[in-house]
């Protein structure tokens, strides 16, 4: 039996546009042999959702393309997610189709709550599996990871499930970094445990900032991988099962056929942040239809990182570079910012705002009289810039990205209005720590001159909003902040905790202030790439108005 991993990319809301992706995949199985085709979880709603599964024309239309599908499908079988409401309940759903009808359907644990809508998990931990007969083959039938719970102990496995010739599991796990490791060890962990072949299809694709893995796996009774799809990428798997006896325990045996995408090996850290990175802002942009997007380029490693990976996700002919240099901004920092420009090959004008920051003074010059410069005036610059970036997305219809990172959000060094201003935040998960990785991987990996100027790297970060400055006037240094932010916000550590690990106390409590402090900001930003376990905006929250002292 053929059997085809489609590893595909839908599209939230299109229905039908997703529906012709799976005849696509249909077609191009047609060709090749497949008796059974695999698609993930929620393939015909896109995944998530989110409040979409609160309308009943949505659930309708679901339903129907699956029913429509089913009668097109002529010898093939076809295994597909979609949300289905049942005895008033929406869930999660994988359907068998042959034959011309849906021939069976696997209906996960209702959706409470947020679950779905905020996008905090798509699919979990459902429960259940269900024994279907699909071409013959007697499988278990699961969704969002329930098989994966069920061989953590296979002498628990339910009744009537020991005989089972192979583990099929639809899912559309949420991405972080690592993530797709750590699904792997659990998926050949529970297929060693039961002593049978999996089958595991994990959707692809960005949604609002939240990403989906691929890496679908074709795993045997052993826990070995014998075809696994690409990382962050579209792909289509074909393996080839057969029947084997003399198992221990009821089993298939597998192999994959030839160079169908599958058995390549995992991305290197830098590579796989790189990679989310990319899919997150192309998905965004291109199934919110810009035509482009435009940022600003200050000569600094944020925007060139932002820059790099915008091109590497459009193309330099849809980034837009501008440089808006002040009576504060270098020489060497506008020669930075035009010789990136060069070297990715996108187009970059200057504007100035020398003048018009002049007028913002004059005009505020009586009300401001005889007070002392602050910070005030710096961020004065900061929101110039929002508004001509602005003045040109709306002009152009481009999308425009904003560049600050994850530390900067963190402890609230960002103006509001100002940089903060933009639709997408490519960094706004990403460390400083580990935008110099990232910036320094792109480098080594081209042949020649890297993209990122080495005068960008060495020089000491600075907003240039006041003279002489540096970030670190204000800031710890970045290896302290980052991993104080990493401590507290993702593995969730207390002031205590931190303090013992060997961090000045007073800097512990600084910063957790600095997050408490300026999390009103990060309310009113853009969303951006989740590539982490607790990202600001999705994963992790504070009260705005709060007096607790950790």
């Amino acid at each position: 039996m053929r059997i085809q991993l489609a590893q595909v990319n839908p599209v939230t809301g299109d229905i039908e546009g997703n529906v012709e992706k799976v005849r696509s995949c249909l077609r191009e199985a047609g060709g090749m042999g497949v008796d059974l085709t695999i698609f993930p979880e929620c393939m015909i709603s896109g995944f998530p959702a989110g409040g979409l599964l609160e309308c009943p024309e949505f659930l309708r239309q679901c339903e129907e393309a699956v029913n429509n599908l089913a009668r097109q499908i002529k010898g093939i079988a076809v295994i597909v997610g979609v949300p289905l409401k049942r005895e008033g309940k929406v869930s999660s759903a994988a359907v068998v189709l042959e034959g011309g009808m849906v021939r069976a359907e696997h209906v996960g644990a209702p959706q409470e709550g947020d679950a779905w809508a905020d996008g905090a998990t798509v699919s979990g931990r459902m429960g259940g599996v269900s024994i279907v007969n699909v071409q013959g083959l007697r499988m278990a039938l699961g969704l969002g990871g329930a098989l994966m719970e069920r061989g953590l102990d296979v002498q628990d496995a339910e009744e009537g499930l020991r005989d089972v010739e192979m583990e099929v599991d639809i899912s559309a796990q949420m991405y972080h970094l690592g993530e797709g490791t750590e699904r792997e060890r659990a998926i050949t962990e529970a297929a060693r445990s039961m002593g049978s072949s999996t089958l595991h299809v994990n959707g692809v694709g960005g949604q609002d900032g939240v990403l989906f893995g691929g890496r679908s796996l074709a795993v045997d009774g052993s826990g070995s991988v014998v075809a696994r799809g690409r990382d962050l990428e579209s792909d289509s798997v074909l393996v080839d099962v057969r029947l084997e006896v003399g198992y221990s325990l009821p089993g298939a045996g597998m192999s994959q056929v030839g160079n169908s995408g599958g058995a390549v090996a995992g991305l290197m850290r830098e590579e796989e942040l790189h990679s989310a990175l990319v899919l997150g802002l192309r998905d965004y942009v291109e199934k919110n239809g810009f035509p482009g997007v435009v940022l600003g380029l200050s000569g600094g490693i944020d925007s060139a990182l932002v820059a790099c990976i915008a091109v590497d996700a459009l193309g330099p002919s849809r980034v837009h570079g501008v440089m808006m240099p002040s009576r504060y901004s270098s020489a060497e920092t506008r020669s930075d910012a035009d010789r990136l420009a060069g070297i990715l090959g996108v187009e970059c004008v200057e504007l100035p705002i020398e003048s018009i920051f002049e007028t913002f003074l004059t005009t505020l010059e009586v009300s401001f009289q005889s007070l002392e410069d602050d910070l005030t005036e710096e961020n004065l610059q900061a929101r110039i810039r929002g508004d001509l970036l602005m003045a040109l997305s709306n002009k152009f219809g481009w999308l425009l990205l904003a560049t600050g990172n994850k530390s900067e959000a963190g402890v609230g060094y960002a103006t509001l209005y100002g940089d903060l201003a933009g639709g997408y935040a490519v960094l706004s998960d990403v460390l400083k720590t580990d935008v110099y990785r990232l910036a320094e991987f792109l480098n080594d990996r081209a042949e020649g001159e890297g993209p990122i100027p080495r005068s960008i790297l060495q020089r000491p970060p600075s907003a240039e909003l006041r003279a002489d400055q540096t970030d670190q006037d204000s800031l710890p240094d970045y290896d302290t902040l980052d991993k104080v932010i990493r401590l507290l916000v993702e593995e969730r550590r207390t002031v205590p905790e931190i303090v013992e690990s060997g961090i000045a106390e007073r800097t512990v409590r600084e910063v957790a202030a600095m997050l408490a402090k300026s999390e009103f900001k990060r309310r009113q930003a853009p969303l951006g790439t989740r590539v982490s376990k607790a990202a600001f905006g999705v994963d992790r929250f504070l009260p705005v108005t709060n007096r607790f002292v950790s």
